[in-house]
């Protein structure tokens, strides 16, 4: 039998323990005798477990793990007594303990499965180990002891009394001056990382704890709103660092490691072997703009969707959400979060010294875009007006240059009064209404039935602009196979659907005006293009339906 099998009914074994019921342990030795060490080691553990109680919800970019603690208050882990669990997440779970020779808090991080734990986990966790062992600075949460203990592999690390980032945003905001000082210190710490030649790879708020300094008033774990000193910020989780100095093998060519909402497009795109320095740079800006804005850069309905923003779109700008961010402090935020690495600041020292001239009251030149950056940028901001205006300036150009060149104004048999700066009023309509649709999609309440009408108008507006320029049969009518190509950038079946037919209805109804007033049509290339367009509609349908799949999938891993 394979490992898989071995796998397979120790989990179903253990599922029983924690239901209450008494699994057949004969019947399954007599299968695999050579599981019987393995069984004890459960038992054991369901036996040291505290009654279920139901669980916290888990964070959303955490790993499903089971519900029951493995050890409870007062059990040995060689020499660290247990006192209560902490928490869990993607790799295993963390109890405060007692350091027995040192008399000290510890953090004891546990792989939960053991030896049963995949590659992949162990892996991790070993990285960890490595890359923590190398660093000492104020910033980092200390290491102090790994082992193992009944095939568990556990971490001792500093207890931190605060809460993490993450927990602390849910609850407070914090102001422009402490989220400033917030970053620099993270900047300053992450710059200490690559200097040792380790990249983080997952900053994010969760792996940010803070710290009460000494003497401060209130609970640690009540967290009371933070004031100028009152936390230190503090850095942990590196189980997806990875050494510049040698590969550690943790990661595939291909595989995406990382929280969507903070993770570089780099990163996003699976490219893990060639992620640097750059990375964390990016998900400094992230946790800044976070910071200042009291949201994520990207939020997406499904995990899928972020990695798709992260890839392609452009955040909101800081200021649209927090108009009280000073603009030098939205150009360190957003020149953090550039797509290409080159673009971003060199290192995370450079990005801590342009929020202290910030926090000085000077200029920062370095961190504000270039004009090539900011078209970009509003390119990626309103991609759907974007493309529009470049259709439209393409059209205008064409109909200018017809003119200057061909020396004729006349643009329609149908319709000889017809001059460029008619055609200049319809693409300026055009332009105009894109623009407002562009607006009212930004709108939550709009969003719904936005995207409908638009579809419609645009289908509309190029029907009227063929027909008036004799130009249904001409290179372009491809605006008819565009418009439904676009569609399937909103991953709605339905409005896809919807834009096809309004294009199919646009095309056929123009050929039946045209066939009326007696023009010479071949109807066979209408039939064809129709038949293009339907065909077209399934395929882009196909690619809907394939992306929203995959969504459904890696969510659910």
């Amino acid at each position: 039998m394979h490992d898989d099998d071995a796998q397979f009914l120790l989990d179903e074994y253990l599922s029983a323990l924690h239901a209450g019921r008494a699994p057949d342990r004969a019947a399954l030795l007599a299968r695999r005798p050579d599981l019987a060490a393995a069984l004890d080691c459960l038992e054991m553990l369901d036996r040291l477990a505290p009654p279920a109680t139901a669980p916290e919800p888990a964070p959303s970019d955490a790993a499903t793990l089971p519900g029951r603690s493995l050890t409870m208050s007062g059990e040995r882990v060689g020499k660290y007594v247990i006192e209560r669990e902490l928490g869990r997440g993607g790799m295993g779970v963390v109890y405060l303990a007692r350091d027995t020779e040192m008399n000290r808090l510890v953090a004891l991080k546990m792989i939960l499965a053991g030896s049963m734990a995949g590659e992949e986990y162990l892996r991790r966790f070993q990285a960890e180990v490595r890359a923590s062992a190398q660093l000492d600075h104020e910033g980092i949460v200390r290491v102090y002891d790994s082992g193992e203990f009944n095939g568990l592999p556990y971490l001792a690390m500093q207890y931190i009394a605060g809460p993490t980032l993450s927990e602390y945003l849910r609850r407070y905001r914090t102001d422009l001056d402490l989220a400033v000082r917030c970053a620099i210190r993270l900047a300053r710490t992450v710059a200490y990382l690559h200097a040792h030649q380790v990249v983080h790879r997952d900053l994010k708020p969760a792996n940010v704890l803070l710290q009460l300094a000494p003497g401060s008033p209130g609970d640690a774990r009540e967290f009371p709103p933070a004031s100028r000193g009152l936390y230190d910020v503090k850095i942990s989780d590196f189980g997806l660092a990875k050494m510049l100095a040698e590969d550690s093998g943790a990661t595939r060519s291909g595989a995406i490691m990382g929280t969507p909402s903070y993770m570089a497009p780099e990163q996003a795109r699976g490219e893990s072997r060639s992620v640097g320095p750059a990375a964390d740079v990016y998900a400094l800006g992230a946790i800044l703009y976070e910071l200042l804005t009291h949201r994520p850069p990207f939020v997406g309905e499904t995990s899928m969707a972020t990695l798709m923003q992260v890839m392609g779109s452009e955040p909101i700008s800081p200021r649209r959400l927090n108009p009280a961010i000073h603009r030098d402090l939205e150009a360190v935020c957003l020149k953090c979060l550039e797509k290409s690495p080159e673009a971003r600041f060199a290192s995370a020292a450079e990005v801590a010294d342009a929020l202290e001239r910030h926090l000085k009251g000077e200029d920062v030149p370095s961190a504000r875009p270039t004009p090539r950056q900011m078209a970009e940028r509003w390119v990626r901001r309103n991609p759907a007006l974007a493309s529009r205006l470049a259709i439209l300036v393409t059209c205008a150009l064409v109909l200018l240059g017809n003119t200057v060149l061909g020396g004729s104004r006349i643009y329609s048999k149908s319709f000889g009064a017809l001059k460029l700066e008619h055609l200049g009023l319809v693409f300026a309509g055009w332009l105009g209404m894109s623009w407002l649709f562009q607006r009212l999609v930004r709108r939550q309440r709009g969003l719904e039935i936005v995207p409908y009408v638009w579809a419609a108008f645009d289908v509309g507006i190029l029907t009227i602009t063929l027909l008036l320029t004799d130009s249904l049969v001409s290179p372009i009518d491809i605006g008819y196979p565009l418009l439904i190509a676009a569609s399937g950038l909103w991953l709605r079946e339905r409005l896809v659907w919807f834009t096809s037919a309004c294009c199919n209805l646009g095309y056929f109804g123009a050929t039946l005006i045209l066939l009326s007033v007696s023009h010479r049509e071949q109807v066979h290339r209408h039939v064809i293009f129709l038949a293009g367009m339907v065909t077209l509609t399934f395929l882009i349908l196909h690619q809907v339906r394939r992306f929203t799949a995959l969504s459904r999938y890696y969510e659910g891993k």
